[in-house]
């Protein structure tokens, strides 16, 4: 079994990295905010979005439902919404991902994200969450390490 030491150097630079990935998790982050409606085939989702910033959690909903036209043509109409929850506590959040509920021969579609910009394409892009949570765990047992020797 090989034995993993760290030189004094390493312990300082492992706690820096670690506070650095805990207070970049507990900040506002950046969220896109459009609404884009469409009945057919016209344009596309949220061409031009703005950018909010102070945001805690970033939302995207799909609606779709289907709707007779003035021609009584059955056509699709379906509404893409990006939002900026800047309330922490809001009773409408849940824990990342999409949940789907159907409803009057449609369906609606809420995404639900916390990272920098991660509602800004047509689907919803996948968090740097677990990617994070990895980095700070690793982190946090080199320095148990570190600090235990």
């Amino acid at each position: 079994m090989m034995a993993f030491k760290l030189g004094l150097g390493f312990g300082p630079l492992i706690v820096c990295a670690l506070v650095v990935i805990m207070v970049k998790s507990s900040g506002a982050i950046n969220c896109y905010e459009c609404n884009a409606f469409f009945q057919g085939r016209r344009g596309t989702a949220c061409t031009e979005p703005h950018n909010r910033t102070d945001c805690h959690a970033c939302m995207k909903v799909i609606t779709k439902v289907q709707m007779n036209d003035g021609w009584l043509i059955r056509r699709t109409s379906e509404v893409y919404t990006k939002y900026c929850a800047r309330v922490a506590n809001s009773p409408g959040l849940k824990e990342e991902g999409c949940y789907y509920q159907s409803s009057n021969g449609g369906y609606t579609q809420r995404c639900f994200c916390y990272t920098d910009g991660c509602n800004q394409g047509t689907s919803l892009l996948l968090s740097s969450s677990p990617l994070r949570t990895g980095a700070v765990l690793s982190l946090a047992m080199l320095a148990s390490a570190w600090l235990l020797r």
